[in-house]
């Protein structure tokens, strides 16, 4: 059972990460229309929109534009032989008529990088982490691309470096989190030989003109992981005016044999960078197995979520339940989900309303996803029954604008060879 579970969750990876599909041509989306405020529309039609014939699951992406009548579109064109940029594509939606507002725009940038970098949507603005040295036998360092959603064709994306590190080490980024001018970066540094995670660290950006939050970067906890092992999470303790990061990872028993281990949190200070002392939310045990989830971010509540899977001495099929952390509790509040039949692994990602937050739960099957959510109140106490937004074989996105509404993206896509054919965004919450 233990082998299945960590198949289970690793196509439950994928599904995140961009494009799965089995025994189709294309991968489809099909959403429950009344789950939505404002039903989903077309907004690019790659066999219309030839500047978008190269969109796929993993290089298009959504975001509040720069006021809330607008959304932006971006699609990464990049070249993977000799990973590079050659530029960025950007739309701006009406969000009435859902259809273009001007032209669209091509931004050319060489931007290098060791790893295709991924874009995380922020208001107004996005930021995409990129991994490159500084030139023969140095070393391997982090840098911050930044783009104002309002870029022109004359612009180009602002860069900062994050790291001073040694040769021989890596990066995986946890996050990015987006609060008022700043962009807060969470990675995880490995040793490249030794494949071994060493440590989570942190450091802040300011959008205005690339430069650090702190002269140094933060250490948030040494670790002795596997690689992939801490599965860490981050968020900010406020969605309008946040006073600390919130940061939960695993320690992972080197004699365990699958990986088992304790899941911890910290607080990092804004003010000050200092790191709280770790606190242990939850171990795993021989029948019972904790997986970070996200960190719940809204004005009333936060503190991490983390998936629960159990299995009982008769029973090779697992439960899960979704336990949140909030407001600096060790005893969890469990968020009242229920799993589709045949659908396992929840993961859930949240959203501030003016009510208390609503929680979005994807959960995974063999050849596709479904996406459900549920309204609750800062407690975690439910305000209304779950819905289910979609069943899709790819991803979905989901994104707030200014005024609180909560945005949902999705595309169809050839699975053969991962273009998109159309992208459809819809109004979940208004």
């Amino acid at each position: 059972n233990l082998f299945n579970m960590k198949s289970k969750f690793a196509i439950l990876a994928l599904l995140i990460l961009g494009c799965v599909a089995v025994n189709a041509k294309i991968a489809t989306t099909t959403v429950t229309t009344a789950s939505f405020a404002s039903a989903p529309q077309v907004v690019i039609d790659t066999s219309e929109d030839t500047k978008w014939a190269k969109a796929r699951g993993d290089n298009l992406f959504f975001a509040p534009g720069a006021d809330s009548s607008i959304i932006t579109a971006w699609m990464m064109n990049w070249n993977f032989s000799q990973n590079t940029s050659i530029s960025i594509l950007k739309r701006d939606i009406d969000t009435v008529t859902m259809k273009a507002k001007g032209d669209d725009v091509t931004i050319k940038t060489d931007i290098v990088s060791k790893i295709a970098p991924f874009v995380k949507p922020g208001m107004g603005n996005i930021c995409f982490p990129t991994v490159r040295d500084d030139g023969k036998n140095t070393a391997d360092q982090l840098h911050l691309n930044m783009m104002l959603a309002n870029a022109t064709e004359n612009d180009v994306p602002l860069d900062a470096k994050i790291t001073e590190a040694k040769i021989g080490m890596g990066f995986m980024v946890v996050d990015a989190l987006w609060q008022k001018d700043t962009w807060y970066v969470i990675w995880s540094e490995f040793n490249q030989t030794a494949q071994t995670e060493l440590g989570l660290w942190l450091q802040g950006v300011k959008a205005k003109d690339g430069s650090l939050v702190w002269d140094k970067s933060i250490k948030i906890v040494e670790l002795s992981n596997p690689m992939g092992g801490s599965q860490a999470i981050a968020g900010l303790n406020s969605d309008t005016d946040a006073t600390e990061i919130i940061v939960a990872w695993k320690e992972i028993n080197p004699e365990s044999e699958y990986q088992e281990g304790t899941t911890k949190q910290s607080t990092i200070t804004i003010a000050d960078g200092k790191v709280s002392d770790a606190v242990t939310l939850r171990s795993d045990t021989d029948s019972a197995f904790y997986y970070p989830s996200s960190v719940l971010t809204s004005s009333g509540s936060s503190g991490p979520i983390l998936t629960r899977e159990s299995y009982t001495e008769n029973s090779q099929t697992p439960t899960y339940m979704i336990a949140a952390f909030l407001n600096g509790k060790t005893d969890p509040k469990i968020l009242e989900f229920t799993a589709p039949d045949n659908y396992f692994a929840p993961m859930v990602r949240t959203f501030d309303l003016a009510t208390g937050f609503v929680g979005i739960a994807q959960y995974s099957g063999e050849q596709d996803g479904i996406f459900v959510y549920r309204t609750f109140d800062t407690t975690g106490a439910p305000l209304q029954a779950q819905k289910k937004i979609s069943t899709s074989m790819s991803n979905m996105q989901f994104w707030q604008d200014k005024v609180g509404s909560v945005w949902a993206a999705y595309s169809d896509f050839d699975d053969k060879t991962g273009l998109v054919t159309k992208s459809w965004v819809g109004k979940l919450i208004a």
